[in-house]
């Protein structure tokens, strides 16, 4: 089972590799992500 760290971690990730700062088009985006790891 992944750590929070390794939840953060992934998250950083997946915001410097995908976001590149539309926000209109990047909000929903953002929040899934977001939101799968406040869930785990």
């Amino acid at each position: 089972m992944p750590t929070t760290a390794d939840g953060l971690r992934a998250f950083v990730d997946f915001v410097t590799t995908h976001l590149k700062g539309d926000e209109k088009s990047e909000a929903q985006t953002f929040l899934e992500c977001s939101k799968q790891i406040i869930i785990h």
